[in-house]
């Protein structure tokens, strides 16, 4: 599962309403929301074997806004990194220069990343659930939206701590699903924009967000 990192957007606030929201029913993924998961599931699965075949060495450019717990938002900086992953064992990396950090370097596909679970489940037309729950007690919930994030196909991630029922940090993913708006049809699946956030322990909110440059 891929955690975010601790910044805050520019505006200081959460770039959706799952900050703070309580956590929901514990359930299988169904209706609408399994439909919009599986179709960004076998997109996925396509996404890792045309990128792995056609895309390895290229290049692409992101912007990164963030600032960190109590601090100053920095500026936005541009990172160009290059697409790794010769190991078919192994996820697909963003790779940046080695004077850069860069955020969610692995790329997210139906066996890597945050739906990996998720996607195997659904291709192989078992039920599941909504929450994935974890030794400590902790717990992340899944949603899904079909053109609901600016117009893009994805999904979002509220994080749960222990023994609480109100989410403490989120993850949201768009993705470009639709190949006119891309280079090649073989880029269908980018992840065009991550988002996260979090409660910081003074009570702010602090995010980053991740944008493909086209």
């Amino acid at each position: 599962m891929i955690l975010s990192s601790c910044g805050r957007s520019p505006t200081g606030r959460a770039p959706s309403n799952l900050i703070g929201s309580q956590q929901q029913n514990v359930q299988a993924i169904s209706g609408s929301q399994k439909n919009v998961a599986l179709n960004i599931c076998i997109d996925f699965k396509s996404k890792n074997i045309n990128w792995r075949s056609n895309l390895l060495n290229k290049t692409f450019n992101f912007d990164i806004a963030e600032s960190k717990c109590d601090e100053t938002a920095l500026p936005v900086k541009t990172v160009s990194t290059v697409l790794k992953g010769p190991v078919n064992s192994q996820a697909m990396i963003f790779d940046p220069p080695p004077s850069q950090s860069f955020p969610y370097k692995e790329v997210e596909t139906d066996v890597f990343g945050m739906l990996a679970d998720v996607c195997t489940g659904l291709i192989q037309g078992d039920t599941i659930s909504n929450t994935v729950s974890y030794p400590d007690g902790s717990k992340i919930q899944l949603s899904f939206q079909l053109k609901s994030f600016n117009g893009f196909d994805g999904y979002s991630a509220a994080y749960f701590k222990a023994n609480e029922t109100t989410a403490w940090k989120q993850v949201v993913v768009e993705l470009e699903l639709d190949t006119a708006n891309l280079p090649s049809p073989d880029y269908k699946g980018l992840e065009k924009v991550i988002r996260t956030s979090e409660i910081c322990p003074s009570g702010d909110i602090a995010s980053m967000t991740r944008t493909y440059l086209p």
